[in-house]
């Protein structure tokens, strides 16, 4: 996996009207995480450093999404960068490995990289996934996240719906189906695992009853007289206390009588 170490950039102020962002990139949240992240770094200041590489006399954003986007909607003129040149392949994979550390890349983005790791580059998914710092299923996963029809995947990238309930969709064969349960996600605000069950469902995998809330089961006891020990302590427990207690048991045929009186 590619390691960050301080020595290897070259610290820069670069002007952020020279920094590039990926095309397809997006920002998870959008202006409200955007807006959220400003108010933390009027706190507790930036804490992650922004990573470019040179590009045709520019700079192209690795990583630091966020930082970036605070940057400019706080009307900076500049922003400090760690500079390094970078090959498409690492520059690539340095973004995917940091993007899912810092949770600052969106997952259609993702899913293009790895598309084009595989596509371009001819990288195996193991080799993505080690190089990555990933599972190989995760990368796998991602990749099949390009199956979903395209109104699915804008929404995705646009917040609407998460990562789940998209992958969710792929149990179900139909691209009209798939379409017409991510409108009732949206419209109901499905949860992921209300998502899964209903797609789970909907491909034949699950039955209604299985989806029903289990059943709780009380024990019922027949018998109170298994409670008077505990009784029993309780009063001893008052008298202690010092409170003026008395406690009468009467037993009947088919009934226990437990009387205490406290005087106040």
């Amino acid at each position: 996996m590619f390691e960050l170490a301080s020595e290897r950039f070259e610290v820069k102020q670069v002007p952020i009207t020279h920094i590039d962002v990926r095309p397809g990139s997006c920002l998870p949240g959008g202006e409200e995480a955007i807006s959220r992240a400003v108010l933390a770094e009027l706190v507790k200041g930036s804490r992650q450093p922004v990573l470019v590489r040179p590009v045709s006399g520019r700079f192209e954003l690795v990583a630091g999404d966020l930082e970036y986007w605070v940057a400019r909607a706080r009307g900076g003129e500049a922003i400090t960068c760690w500079v390094r040149e970078m090959d498409d392949v690492t520059a690539i994979v340095t973004r995917i490995s940091e993007g899912a550390r810092r949770r600052d890349v969106n997952p259609v983005e993702e899913a293009m990289m790895v598309f084009e790791l595989v596509s371009e580059h001819g990288m195996s998914h193991q080799e993505i996934a080690i190089r990555c710092g990933r599972k190989q299923c995760t990368v796998s996963n991602k990749l099949r996240l390009l199956r979903l029809p395209g109104k699915v995947l804008d929404s995705l990238r646009s917040g609407d719906i998460g990562e789940r309930q998209a992958r969710a969709l792929l149990r179900v064969p139909e691209e009209s189906k798939q379409l017409e349960l991510f409108r009732r996600c949206v419209r109901m605000k499905l949860t992921a695992e209300e998502m899964e069950d209903l797609c789970r469902l909907s491909s034949g995998k699950a039955t209604v009853k299985a989806l029903l809330p289990a059943k709780k089961y009380r024990i019922i006891y027949k018998d109170p007289r298994i409670f008077q020990n505990t009784l029993r302590k309780i009063v001893a427990e008052m008298k202690k206390a010092g409170l003026d207690v008395v406690c009468r048991e009467e037993m009947y045929e088919k009934s226990w009588e437990f009387k205490v009186l406290v005087r106040i």
